[in-house]
């Protein structure tokens, strides 16, 4: 049961990250791991952090969704944890999976803000809107983390419950001189033994809600702590930066609240998602510092995900992914080509473009990349909707623990 235990917080720590280009929701995790109610275990427990990335999946359709945890001084020093929970959580906090800080207050809400990230709460942030208009203008940016019998689940603050987004959207329509409409919400699938009919991907690509002028003023920036062993802000972390924190107009690091040196203009960074049969399986930055291949067995490989047709259409380095000149370049690979679906806009019909071995093309802000049918590149830092995906078929982190390991490890 311990290694079962073990391997559960494994797998919730490749889920958690302070690189806000991949993090889709901040939260205090003092919050999460006090929620007695959760589960019943306890006072404190780290295993509900797994219960809480499951409501976000959940909640944004998302297998594959991250978290921005902050960490007060409260929680790291509480003796409740357990030996093996204070192990994990000084791992975390060393390698910069999570931010840690003296005191929250309100720096989920500051971090929501400057980079548009919705946030998570058990507790009503209002008190905040003073600085933050939009906690009171935009209250469906605060999800609000409430229990059902066995989970977590996401309301938007102010929203009575209700299916999660996108889970009721009609699914995406198939080219080939037809469309093909799904009776009573169940997916169509036509096995193809060449790419000759190419899917339309029509699917929705919500944008996040856009980071504060301040926000996008730091966030233009990158910064270094004066501290060489900060995992937040130092020169050797290993994952892209979180934001500053502001104190007293200064930004700062939110570890050691020291003041932060400017070190010129953030190298540009895009977040990518790969949509396998409309589910979202992973997320992966493309930085300004490397090229990113992408096939069967390269950088990001999909060899796992793959059936016979897939894995036989799709090379072993199919394309890859540059920032050139600020934007996301795709450059093709693969023998049988890429087809790359163009948008004007989010709401607007999709036109088609092929590339081959060599040939470059400029990704626009809406556009998604088909390696195979069912086999999808799409932006990261946007939800994605639409699809005969439900709840139902979002991984579960928590899978590998059976409910007797999650009872023993509540009472030890």
């Amino acid at each position: 049961m311990r290694f079962e235990v073990s391997r559960v917080m494994d797998t919730v720590e490749q889920r958690l990250t302070t690189d806000i280009t991949l993090a889709q929701a901040v939260v205090d995790l003092a919050d999460v791991a006090r929620f007695q109610e959760l589960d019943g275990g306890r006072p404190v427990n780290l295993l509900r952090v797994g219960m809480v990335l499951d409501a976000l999946a959940q909640y944004l359709l998302d297998g594959a969704a991250m978290l921005f945890p902050v960490a007060g001084r409260e929680l790291i020093s509480d003796q409740s944890l357990t030996s093996k929970e204070r192990m994990v959580l000084g791992r975390w906090l060393d390698s910069g999976r999570i931010e840690a800080v003296p005191m929250v207050g309100d720096r989920v809400i500051e971090v929501a803000d400057f980079t548009g990230m919705p946030v998570i709460a058990r507790r009503s942030y209002r008190q905040y809107a003073d600085r933050f208009p939009w906690l009171t203008s935009s209250p469906e940016r605060v999800l609000r983390l409430d229990r059902r019998p066995g989970k977590a689940v996401l309301t938007p603050d102010g929203e009575s419950d209700s299916p999660p987004a996108g889970a009721s959207r009609s699914v995406g329509r198939y080219a080939a001189e037809r469309t093909v409409t799904p009776e009573k919400g169940e997916r169509v699938f036509q096995p193809r033994a060449r790419q000759a009919e190419t899917r339309v991907s029509t699917r929705a690509i919500e944008p996040a809600a856009e980071p504060s002028s301040l926000g996008a003023t730091l966030l233009a920036r990158s910064w270094r702590c004066a501290e060489d062993m900060c995992p937040s802000f130092g020169p050797d972390r290993e994952i892209g930066e979180p934001v500053p924190r502001l104190l007293k107009g200064v930004p700062s690091c939110p570890r050691h609240e020291r003041p932060l040196t400017d070190n010129g203009s953030r190298p540009a960074e895009y977040p990518v998602a790969v949509v396998i049969e409309d589910a979202v399986r992973l997320r992966f930055p493309v930085t300004a510092a490397a090229p990113v291949h992408v096939g069967r067995d390269a950088d990001i490989s999909l060899r796992l995900w793959l059936h016979e047709s897939a894995s036989s259409w799709i090379a072993d380095r199919h394309l890859r992914l540059d920032i050139i000149d600020g934007g996301l370049v795709i450059t093709g690979a693969g023998e049988n080509g890429t087809v790359v679906w163009h948008r004007a806009g989010p709401g607007d019909a999709p036109q088609s473009v092929r590339l081959y071995e060599g040939q470059r093309y400029a990704l626009g802000r809406h556009d998604t990349i088909e390696l195979y049918t069912g086999v999808e590149l799409v932006p990261g830092n946007r939800r994605v909707v639409g699809g005969p995906v439900s709840a139902r078929d979002v991984l579960s982190v928590l899978a590998d623990a059976p409910t007797v390991a999650l009872r023993a490890h509540s009472s030890s």
